[in-house]
């Protein structure tokens, strides 16, 4: 008598991320809206990009531009990912940190508050909520109140409103 063949253990698919991959992960899930065009990661949601890095969200929401329905296309009921086009927007909510990698040749940007907000074509950030801060080097800003809210450039530029605090050594050349 032959024994039964054994089936292959079940293992997770292996993928090794390239240098310009974005990797997403999550703790509590995922849902594809395909109506509004937007990605739902929840709990404990981490983004590693080469641009960016992102931690300590509770939510993650990714905007997807949505592309023209062809009006010669047979099945127009087919709606679905395929129909969607670039990223347009990051909403991020929680306990969020944002690491900028590269800011114009300059030392990396740390930002954090309760709700971020990244428009990917214009790399515009805003954060606000629990005491946004931002800091690059020795220099620091910070909210003295909660509902504060900070914007943030790829050029490392950036606006407050509101309350703040600034510091750190300022001393540019050295002195």
């Amino acid at each position: 008598a032959q024994e039964p063949e054994k089936p292959a253990e079940a293992k997770p698919l292996e993928v090794k991320p390239g240098p310009n991959d974005t990797l997403i992960t999550c703790d509590g899930g995922m849902y594809f809206d395909a109506d509004e065009g937007v990605l739902v990661y929840l709990k404990n949601v981490t983004v590693k990009d080469p641009r960016f890095d992102l931690k300590g969200a509770d939510q993650l929401k990714v905007f997807f531009d949505k592309k023209p329905v062809d009006a010669k296309a047979p099945d127009k009921s087919a709606a679905g990912v395929g129909n969607f086009g670039d990223v347009k927007k990051l909403v991020a909510v929680g306990t969020v940190v944002l690491k900028q990698k590269s800011v114009g040749g300059k030392e990396p940007v740390e930002a954090s508050g309760g709700l971020l907000t990244y428009d990917i074509p214009t790399g515009e950030i805003i954060i606000s909520e629990r005491f946004p801060w931002v800091r690059q080097g020795s220099f620091y800003a910070r909210a003295k109140e909660p509902n504060l809210t900070l914007r943030l450039l790829n050029d490392g530029s950036f606006s407050t409103h509101g309350n703040w605090e600034m510091g750190g050594n300022l001393n540019l050349n050295g002195r």
